[in-house]
């Protein structure tokens, strides 16, 4: 026989058994709908590709080859990249010795941001036809991104070769680069002079080779470079951080004090990775008291940082 207070502990017992049950379900069932959710979510955002057709002979693999790599390059033009991809995985996919869909699969990681993977696949495609120059230029952009300046410099070299020596402003630009990056400083000046001369982008140019003589530690010619980028700059309404920055080390290492706090103060208008580098430069150079009563030194994120060093960033545009 129960007694009152037995039913009660009972009955409450059992409430709180079906309050737990309920709970779980509950958050079993919150789990499963986020789960579902974000595979929904996912796949609704990834990319769906028409159904493929017969491929079980050498002519229909070609054939759908080709239909994806005209579908691929169609959505990389209006800048679908993820499409874009997907065609040229599923080229990789159903043809795994196509060294044209390798390079147009790296080119869409390079426009995605996924520099190791597009640098991997132009190596790929290298490897199966090595007498295709766009294929050392697409792994040299991508070798550039990565930091790799000397096996830049080789790529470019690779595709110059390639072309019979026949290159571009803008090839010339990309090698000078490369050569700055690899501390090669005299053939950077050189290249930079022929994008003047092929009537390439002159500022950009000016830029980059009044950067190379300053590291050469030929600071006038230097500065004349700068300023003609600036004045191009100017013209053409594309001035930038970089201008401002290098101008104002070349300033400050001549001992143009006035010229470079200026010239970092005005580089503080342009966005940049290096703006940070640009700060402490102004710290330094203008030895700005910190502290409320204007004591101490630079911040410690400026210590052991000068205009020498900062000379040695890389451009930025």
């Amino acid at each position: 026989m129960t007694s009152n207070s037995d039913a009660g502990f009972w009955s409450g017992a059992h409430l709180m058994v079906g309050f737990r049950r309920f709970t779980f379900i509950v958050f079993a069932f919150s789990v499963w709908m986020g789960s579902h959710g974000a595979l929904a979510q996912r796949s609704s955002s990834a990319p769906v590709l028409p159904v493929m057709g017969p491929i079980g002979t050498p002519a229909e693999r070609t054939d759908q080859v080709e239909k994806d790599r005209i579908a691929g390059v169609s959505a990389f033009e209006r800048g679908d990249f993820a499409t874009a991809t997907a065609y040229f995985q599923r080229v990789r996919r159903v043809d795994s010795t196509n060294d044209e869909g390798m390079f147009l699969l790296g080119r869409a990681y390079l426009a995605t941001g996924q520099t190791a993977l597009a640098a991997d696949e132009f190596t790929s495609a290298i490897a199966l036809n090595d007498k295709i120059e766009k294929y050392f230029y697409a792994r040299a952009k991508a070798e550039m991104r990565l930091g790799k300046f000397a096996a830049a410099v080789v790529d470019y070299n690779r595709d110059l070769e390639l072309r019979d020596g026949k290159g571009s402003p803008i090839f010339f630009q990309a090698r000078g680069d490369a050569y700055l990056g690899n501390g090669q400083t005299d053939l950077a000046i050189k290249d930079y002079a022929l994008v003047v001369a092929g009537g390439g982008d002159a500022r950009l140019a000016y830029l980059h080779r009044g950067t190379a003589l300053a590291r050469n530690l030929d600071l006038d010619h230097a500065l004349q470079d700068l300023n003609t980028a600036e004045a191009a700059g100017k013209a053409a309404n594309t001035l930038d951080f970089d201008t401002y920055f290098y101008r104002g080390i070349v300033e400050q290492l001549g001992g143009d004090k006035v010229g470079a706090l200026r010239d970092y103060k005005a580089a503080q208008a342009y966005k940049s990775d290096h703006r940070p580098q640009a700060e402490c430069l102004l710290i330094l150079a203008g030895k700005q008291k910190r502290g409320l009563f204007g004591g101490g030194g630079p911040p410690k994120r400026c210590r052991g940082f000068d205009a020498v060093k900062a000379l040695l960033l890389p451009p930025e545009s």
